[in-house]
């Protein structure tokens, strides 16, 4: 029997500090325009928010030479099923996703070395509770794309954003409170803020792939977000794909917290357990208005063209499924029975897909299997005696 989830998770996304009440009055989304330093983009310190599951000293660039291994291998009782547009028709993704993937699989030496002049820039929509792995997640994209190919990736953190804004004060979990109205739009300014960096960089074709590292843990908010990247004004057309990043183990969650969180910039010069303890109050927070991604949502978002893909990242790479969106699957449909579907188009799409699946099929190897090692000898040397 599958253990109850665990939700004491933190974030580095919406951590808490103050804004002017003027600022969030303005949240609604304006056009895109760079509001950021570069330092608000992505930071590889340490001592930053944005270090998540991972933070670790090993290998990031290590090669595995051995056959990949992929954690767990996709089932179809794990397989995304959504309605066709015509009614009373269910659409069984799993029978088609094989054909995707084989098409999409080559090894890191056969990726695109240098980027074509595609016409398609990719957006990948961040969701998780805090401490589930999302940034660290995007790290390690982000690493192995700039390691492998050319093509220009960045990350959007919407945390970074709202510590520049607040001017570095300090709030504590008060600031998450969904009570706290206030804050709550302060938050939305802030992830507002940081989808039109991320937007602004794509209509200037500064990058070819954005992650937008934000919790965005409720329809409302991805609903906005995907709307906005849908309706971008940009001369290239923008894919989004939603990065659901979950995490039910415990043990993972706190050595998150231990290793990383209580040495973040938002809890500079406070005590260790002063620190977990406010993590866990906000924490708690963020279980209260969290909404998982459900399929009905992501039917939605599929019958308006907002999305290409899900992919779904377990307990530090336990999982690590990757769901085409019904319209690309029926375009391979209409492969199969000799349709015209546009050479120029399948080839805009094929590049990122065959980047995803690569990692995505490297990823154990590569990183998580470490890092679930490292858990295990943090915990049987300090872990409990930190948490008890």
């Amino acid at each position: 029997m599958a253990s109850k989830p665990v939700f004491e998770f933190f974030d580095s996304n919406s951590d808490p500090t103050t804004t002017s009440t003027t600022a969030a009055a303005t949240y609604a989304m304006q056009a895109p325009e760079r509001d950021y330093d570069e330092h608000d983009l992505l930071s590889t310190s340490s001592t930053t928010s944005i270090n998540s599951l991972f933070d670790l000293t090993s290998a990031l660039h290590a090669r595995s030479t051995s056959s990949t291994t992929v954690t767990p291998a996709l089932s179809r009782n794990d397989s995304m099923k959504l309605t066709k547009k015509q009614p009373n028709q269910v659409w069984d993704f799993a029978s088609k996703l094989d054909k995707r993937l084989k098409q999409a699989q080559s090894p890191p030496s056969l990726l695109q070395p240098s980027p074509p002049q595609q016409k398609t820039k990719l957006v990948f929509l961040l969701v998780g509770l805090p401490a589930s792995g999302k940034s660290t997640l995007c790290h390690h994209f982000k690493d192995y794309i700039d390691e492998n190919t050319s093509y220009r990736a960045q990350i959007y953190n919407a945390g970074n954003v709202r510590r520049r804004k607040s001017l570095g004060i300090f709030n504590d979990s008060t600031f998450f409170d969904p009570r706290n109205n206030q804050a709550k739009q302060d938050r939305e300014l802030y992830a507002t803020i940081t989808l039109n960096n991320l937007l602004a960089d794509v209509a200037n074709d500064v990058i070819d792939i954005g992650f937008l590292d934000a919790t965005n843990t409720t329809q409302t908010r991805r609903h906005r977000m995907l709307d906005s990247i849908h309706n971008a004004n940009s001369q290239y057309t923008l894919r989004a794909i939603i990065l659901d990043v979950q995490c039910f183990d415990a043990n993972l969650v706190n050595f998150n917290i231990c290793r990383g969180k209580v040495h973040n910039q938002d809890y500079a010069n406070k005590n260790s357990q002063v620190a977990i303890r406010d993590f866990k109050k906000r924490l708690a927070h963020y279980k209260q208005v969290y909404e998982p991604v459900e399929w009905s949502e992501l039917d939605e978002y599929d019958l308006m063209g907002w999305i290409c893909g899900y992919a779904k990242f377990i307990d530090a790479g336990r999982q690590f499924v990757l769901q085409p969106s019904k319209s690309g699957e029926n375009e391979g449909e209409r492969e199969e029975q000799g349709e015209d579907v546009g050479e120029d188009d399948d080839d805009d799409d094929a590049w990122y897909w065959n980047l995803i699946e690569s990692f995505r099929a490297r990823y154990w190897d590569l990183k998580g299997k470490v890092y679930h090692e490292d858990v295990q000898t943090w915990y049987q040397e300090q872990g409990k005696g930190l948490l008890q």
